[in-house]
């Protein structure tokens, strides 16, 4: 009885194969919509990898330094001169290196806050260039035969290619990856300028800085003061929006079927 039972559970799930295969082939709009969500994984999916591992490995060439050197698994300790290491000056020198540590710190946030928005900036200006090339060869494959005439899946091709194309190119101004590249580069810049004042001071107990009004930093204790005012300057995360940049859809429309407009029926 169990036997017939699970002879009979077989035959139903190769029956459901077997409809879903006829299914396939028969029904062409669904065989379209398949093919064209593998090709979509294909295209897109592909490029975009391979463009993330490129941009992966220039973001390392370019900094990859500067962050081992951040690296927070290594405490960088400051190198007082011998005026700063008498006894009597202990909770100085502790305030001291651990202003200079949260500087590093800051220093690393914006530094990774880059590469991140630089890695994204690589792949979205990467998968445009692509994806419009490639949607350009499909369109002329297709004007040779007309619209109504082209393969099915060139046509999906088209499409898919044109839509990445519609969608990845606004991304980088929509999330100002320009701007805030640019804040990001700058704070990082100002906190390494930070960072080496503090340890030529610490070691020479002298320094270019002064206080905001111009009057020159005499101790340890003035120097402390004065970093820790510009630090409260720069403490900020800079992420800009543009939300005028977002694509409107009778735009997106326009510019797919502008193309197809080109090709003749």
């Amino acid at each position: 009885m169990a036997k017939n039972e699970d002879n009979s559970n077989e035959i139903a799930t190769n029956n459901i194969f077997h409809n879903l295969i006829s299914e396939f082939k028969e029904n062409k709009s669904f065989h379209i919509f398949i093919t064209g969500i593998v090709m979509g994984i294909f295209l897109v999916g592909v490029t975009a990898g391979v463009f993330y591992i490129f941009a992966r490995a220039n973001a390392s060439i370019l900094m990859g330094k500067q962050l081992k050197e951040l690296d927070p698994q290594i405490e960088k300790k400051l190198e007082f001169s011998h005026n700063l290491m008498r006894k009597d000056l202990d909770v100085l020198r502790n305030r001291m290196q651990d202003q200079y540590s949260d500087i590093r710190g800051h220093q690393l946030q914006n530094l990774l806050m880059l590469k991140h928005y630089y890695q994204n900036y690589f792949i979205c200006i990467g998968m445009v260039t692509v994806m419009g090339i490639l949607s350009a060869i499909f369109l002329l494959f297709i004007s040779k035969k007309g619209w109504m005439n082209s393969n099915a899946h060139l046509l999906t091709a088209f499409l898919i290619t044109s839509s990445s194309g519609v969608f990845f190119g606004p991304i980088p101004t929509l999330y100002g990856y320009i701007e805030t590249s640019e804040k990001l580069r700058n704070n990082y810049l100002a906190y390494n300028e930070l960072s080496n004042y503090y340890a030529t001071y610490a070691a020479i107990e002298s320094t270019l800085m002064t206080f905001p009004d111009r009057k020159p930093i005499k101790n340890a204790a003035d120097f402390i003061n004065v970093i820790d005012y510009h630090v409260k300057k720069m403490q900020e995360i800079p992420v800009f929006f543009n939300a005028n940049a977002t694509p409107k859809v009778d735009e997106i429309f326009k510019s797919i079927t502008g193309k197809l407009n080109a090709a003749p029926e």
